[in-house]
Protein backbone atom coordinates (compact mmCIF):
# COMPACT_ATOMS: atom_id res chain seq x y z
CA UNK A 1 0.00 0.00 0.00
CA UNK A 2 1.53 3.17 -1.08
CA UNK A 3 0.76 6.73 1.33
CA UNK A 4 0.22 9.81 -0.91
CA UNK A 5 -1.23 12.91 1.20
CA UNK A 6 -3.10 15.69 -0.71
CA UNK A 7 -2.22 18.42 1.79
CA UNK A 8 0.83 19.29 3.63
CA UNK A 9 1.03 16.64 7.16
CA UNK A 10 4.28 18.09 8.85
CA UNK A 11 3.91 18.55 12.17
CA UNK A 12 5.54 21.77 13.99
CA UNK A 13 7.30 19.84 16.56
CA UNK A 14 8.11 16.47 15.26
CA UNK A 15 11.72 16.24 13.47
CA UNK A 16 12.80 15.02 10.02
CA UNK A 17 13.37 11.66 11.29
CA UNK A 18 10.21 11.09 13.39
CA UNK A 19 8.47 12.29 10.38
CA UNK A 20 10.26 9.25 8.93
CA UNK A 21 9.08 7.06 11.83
CA UNK A 22 5.63 7.70 11.47
CA UNK A 23 5.20 6.78 7.63
CA UNK A 24 7.81 4.30 8.10
CA UNK A 25 5.41 2.53 10.56
CA UNK A 26 2.46 3.73 8.08
CA UNK A 27 3.62 0.98 5.09
CA UNK A 28 5.24 -1.38 7.29
CA UNK A 29 3.31 -4.16 8.91
CA UNK A 30 5.29 -4.92 12.29
CA UNK A 31 8.72 -3.83 11.61
CA UNK A 32 11.72 -4.50 13.89
CA UNK A 33 13.18 -1.12 15.65
CA UNK A 34 16.90 -2.55 14.28
CA UNK A 35 15.27 -2.46 11.07
CA UNK A 36 13.49 0.61 11.06
CA UNK A 37 16.41 2.66 12.61
CA UNK A 38 18.54 1.10 9.90
CA UNK A 39 16.67 1.85 6.96
CA UNK A 40 15.55 5.02 7.95
CA UNK A 41 19.02 6.48 8.68
CA UNK A 42 20.41 4.87 5.39
CA UNK A 43 17.50 7.00 3.30
CA UNK A 44 18.40 10.23 5.66
CA UNK A 45 22.32 9.77 4.37
CA UNK A 46 21.36 9.22 1.21
CA UNK A 47 19.16 12.32 0.35
CA UNK A 48 21.72 14.23 2.56
CA UNK A 49 19.66 14.96 5.36
CA UNK A 50 21.70 13.39 8.06
CA UNK A 51 23.11 16.58 9.42
CA UNK A 52 19.06 17.71 9.67
CA UNK A 53 17.63 14.95 11.14
CA UNK A 54 17.09 15.97 14.92
CA UNK A 55 16.16 19.53 13.78
CA UNK A 56 11.83 20.26 13.53
CA UNK A 57 10.69 19.70 10.44
CA UNK A 58 9.29 23.06 10.36
CA UNK A 59 12.67 24.72 10.67
CA UNK A 60 13.64 23.36 7.21
CA UNK A 61 14.82 25.49 4.55
CA UNK A 62 12.27 25.54 1.47
CA UNK A 63 14.23 22.64 -1.08
CA UNK A 64 15.24 21.05 2.23
CA UNK A 65 11.51 20.73 2.75
CA UNK A 66 10.61 19.79 -0.61
CA UNK A 67 13.18 16.76 -0.64
CA UNK A 68 11.14 15.73 2.91
CA UNK A 69 8.19 15.84 1.35
CA UNK A 70 9.65 13.61 -1.32
CA UNK A 71 10.66 11.18 1.16
CA UNK A 72 7.52 10.69 2.96
CA UNK A 73 5.19 10.03 -0.60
Amino acid sequence: MSICPQHDVFFDLLTVEEHLEIFYDFKEKKPSEKKKKTEIGKLINDVGLAIYANNLASKLSGSRFVVLKGMLA
